[in-house]
């Protein structure tokens, strides 16, 4: 499998204007909303280099994120570390598809020590989805959340199938394009796109940082 450590602060102005042309021209509405900051799959399995899922360009995200998360704490924003990690005996279309299924009670589905440091509150998902976790949807209608800041792993499969379930939802939808990653760079080009496109807005962490 292609794996790339793509993501750098010299990479960031090209996602901006390759990304630029199907954002279309938008009033930045998510700025006034309540929101909250979720963090998909903080886990070893993709942060730890000795893992099996191991994503090169975690190592950029180590970098970035606990500072949007420290932003957000101290703006009362709530932060939800969403793991991934399926039960088992009932692995489903995650375990026909992939060799290496990661198991809920699993050091691979526990949180990469970074995070687990840092404030916020912790919820598993056994699907690509954060909304598959009850407890997840039941935490947004308790703080009165009407949009949520994805960032983390996978973009093209965890963060893009929450998104896509937070539109549905009608949740507005903020997915920093520097502060989510996959394996390759074409991967993150194509599902950004098509966030920018159909489903929510594409600030850069930075930006993100400002308006909270």
């Amino acid at each position: 499998m292609i794996r790339e450590g793509y993501l750098s602060e010299e990479v960031i102005p090209q996602l901006v204007d390759i990304v630029s042309p199907y954002a279309g021209r938008r009033e930045p509405y998510w700025v006034s909303e309540k929101l909250a900051l979720v963090v998909m799959n903080p886990i070893n399995f993709f942060y730890d280099k000795s893992m099996k899922g191991y994503i090169p360009s975690t190592t950029y995200l180590i970098d970035v994120l606990p500072m949007l998360i420290q932003k957000a704490d101290e703006a009362g924003m709530p932060v939800f570390y969403v793991r991934h990690g399926v039960k088992r005996g009932k692995e489903g279309s995650i375990g026909r598809w992939w060799r290496y299924p990661v198991y809920e009670d699993s050091q691979d589905s526990m949180l990469y020590p970074l995070f687990a440091e840092l404030p916020g509150a912790e919820f598993i998902k056994h699907r690509y989805s954060a909304f598959s976790s009850d407890a997840f949807q039941s935490a947004l209608k308790m703080y009165g959340v009407k949009g949520i800041i994805i960032t983390g792993v996978l973009l093209d499969l965890s963060v893009l199938a929450t998104a896509i379930d937070a539109f549905d939802r009608d949740l507005t939808v903020v997915v920093p394009l520097d502060g989510v990653a996959t394996l390759t760079y074409d991967l993150h080009i194509s599902t950004i796109k098509l966030i920018a496109h159909g489903v929510g807005f594409v600030p850069t962490v930075e930006e993100v940082i400002s308006a909270i």
